[in-house]
């Protein structure tokens, strides 16, 4: 009998100061199956070298099947691509993943949190305001490097002079480096 195996990878898209990805994120061996546990956990990642022999990298997020943006044009597609996590500003699981029972319940537990928002620290001549709910910050902020953010709407403000430019986007869930959390509120919003 033919040993059937899980597929273990699905669609993220992962935003960083400069360009947007779009791909399959390689899933470990062993671990757990969710994006934000792959990036809060330094799992390796073998690339081969110039010699054909393996590698082994911490702190990559790898991609199979993407495609890069810049400013909203596609500029490049590979078939295996490595991202740096310190750059990862923040990522989503597109929505096939979001359907699934255990998924869908982590997800209503992080909608009972409370409301947070969020301004990130200056990406050139811009920044996000990013307003949801999330359970206990505090704790998220001092153990894990990636924070989850449920019934997340993110404001891209394009031009922080003018407040220009404004672009609003809701997402079910993502995964926010604290890295780039430039201030926050708890509050009722």
């Amino acid at each position: 009998m033919e040993k059937k195996t899980a597929d273990a990878s699905w669609k993220v898209s992962v935003v960083t100061p400069v360009k947007n990805y779009s791909g399959l994120v390689v899933c470990p061996e062993k671990g757990d199956k969710r994006t934000i546990s792959i990036l809060n956990n330094d799992y390796k990642v073998y690339i081969k070298d110039c010699n054909l022999e393996d590698i082994p990298l911490v702190g990559f997020l790898a991609l199979n099947k993407v495609s890069i943006y810049h400013h909203g044009e596609k500029i490049a597609e590979y078939d295996n691509y490595l991202i740096k996590k310190d750059e990862i500003i923040y990522a989503y699981d597109e929505f096939q993943k979001m359907g699934e029972k255990k998924e869908s319940q982590r997800i209503r537990q992080h909608q009972s949190g409370k409301k947070i928002e969020i301004i990130t620290t200056p990406i050139g001549n811009s920044c996000f305001i990013i307003t949801g709910n999330i359970i206990s910050f505090k704790n998220q902020y001092a153990r894990n490097k990636f924070i989850p953010v449920a019934n997340a709407v993110i404001r891209n403000i394009k031009n922080l002079a003018s407040n220009s430019d404004e672009k609003y986007l809701d997402f079910p869930f993502i995964a926010l480096n604290r890295d780039y959390i430039g201030g926050y509120s708890c509050c009722n919003l």
